[in-house]
């Protein structure tokens, strides 16, 4: 339903992405478990960190879990891919990064952004928005037109930013 970018696991308070402490540069994500749930989360995020390392703690693959049953999905699926350079984390305090970072790939389309800008007076709002996760995972190459064609409507977006992002889907 939204995302934002930002960092945890660390103990330095209000951590930046030029003075980030001992935190790791995360997602955190907000999900409607009835319409997808934590162990469907757990794959996808295997599909992308096959072969999962880090050069930093900055950039470490860690699986945050928020509560037991999380935690318990969480290291079996560790277990079962067996992935050494990935660990295995209670989550803490999630501190959102700075504007800049946020929606990075919405906000790097122009015509796209625009629109939400119109619509939004605060940038938080753009943020927590779900049309704006979604326009964002669309303009980084993610998802498809079966996804997204049945929502786009509802997102208030002019022609020209529809068009882009039907660019982006090979419409």
């Amino acid at each position: 339903m939204r995302t934002r970018v930002g960092y945890t696991g660390g103990t330095t308070l209000d951590p930046t992405y030029t003075e980030l402490g001992d935190h790791t540069e995360s997602i955190e994500l907000e999900y409607d478990p009835q319409v997808v749930d934590y162990g469907t989360l757990l794959e996808l995020y295997w599909e992308g960190a096959s072969g999962a390392s880090a050069s930093c703690d900055q950039y470490a693959p860690i699986i945050f879990w928020h509560n037991d049953e999380q935690r318990d999905l969480a290291q079996a699926s560790w277990d079962e891919h067996d992935e050494p350079e990935v660990a295995v984390r209670e989550a803490e305090h999630f501190y959102p990064a700075e504007d800049y970072h946020q929606k990075y790939r919405l906000r790097n389309v122009e015509v796209v952004f625009r629109d939400f800008e119109r619509m939004y007076d605060d940038h938080d709002d753009i943020v927590r928005s779900t049309a704006a996760a979604r326009c964002n995972g669309i303009l980084a190459g993610y998802g498809s037109w079966d996804e997204l064609g049945a929502e786009l409507d509802s997102y208030g977006l002019t022609e020209a930013a529809r068009q882009e992002l039907e660019g982006r889907l090979g419409r």
